[in-house]
């Protein structure tokens, strides 16, 4: 699996490894959150950890949404499908970002763990 994924990323327009490096380098610098006396990271199991990755910090904004959604929807060039889904929160800044830029081509689909007693 890493050995095709490598040679899809290779294959890859300049632009999108432009995009992709920038969209990295935006994780390294907003996306980690560290420890610190004042500020607990935990697990989801509970217990303390010294990092961790909190990628919303940087599809909230305005470039890391753009970002994500120009290197997913070039990642998804030969899907068929029409209709992208999340599960869960963190995914739904990087979805609505594809919805937008897709021209129409897709729409979202949010998936959630348990059915709400209201509404739809």
């Amino acid at each position: 699996m890493r050995e095709a994924l490598s040679a899809i990323l290779a294959a890859q327009p300049p632009q999108f490894h432009a995009e992709r490096a920038e969209l990295l380098q935006m994780l390294r610098a907003q996306g980690i959150l560290h420890r610190s006396e004042t500020q607990p990271v935990l697990s989801r199991d509970g217990s303390s950890a010294r990092w961790m990755l909190n990628s919303l910090a940087v599809t909230l904004a305005p470039r890391g949404a753009e970002l994500a959604g120009r290197c997913l929807l070039e990642l998804l060039h030969r899907f068929d499908g029409r209709q992208l889904a999340t599960y869960g929160l963190t995914g739904v800044p990087i979805l609505q970002s594809c919805v937008l830029q897709s021209g129409g081509r897709y729409r979202g689909l949010l998936v959630r763990k348990e059915r709400k007693k209201h509404g739809r």
